[in-house]
């Protein structure tokens, strides 16, 4: 399957971007993270769906990774280990062309869906908030 084509390229790098921002459970409250993403909340309450696997994101809210949805389990994955995973990893897992994600980024960024901030040696992208001014 062929993410770059498959959806939104909005919902693409977002969905994996949200987990290496630095300041997500600051800027984004869960309802917009299940949102962006496409991955479901869940009380804490709730039972663990049998076809899934519930994870936790800052400490506070539940999402359910829907196990044979490739995407979410790498998705998953990235959450619980590889919160600074750099941009090859993402290449060389999701066997995504670097040319296509250079592209996809270039477009994020010229729509300020993300940001890169800090030093341009050192510095990372993130999400932008629009609500801050």
């Amino acid at each position: 399957m062929n993410y770059s084509k498959s959806s939104n390229i909005t919902h693409n790098w977002v969905t994996l971007l949200v987990p290496f921002c630095n300041s997500y459970s600051r800027d984004y409250s869960a309802t917009d993270i299940s949102r962006m993403t496409g991955i479901k909340r869940i009380k804490e309450s709730c039972e663990k769906n049998k076809n899934g696997v519930e994870f936790k994101l800052a400490e506070k809210d539940f999402f359910v990774i829907i196990k044979s949805e490739k995407r979410q389990s790498l998705i998953a994955n990235y959450i619980k280990n590889f919160k600074n995973a750099k941009r090859e990893d993402l290449v060389n897992n999701l066997k995504i062309p670097l040319g296509t994600l250079k592209r996809d980024l270039t477009e994020l960024i010229s729509k300020k869906i993300i940001v890169k901030k800090g030093s341009k040696k050192t510095g990372y992208y993130c999400l932008n908030n629009p609500a801050k001014k």
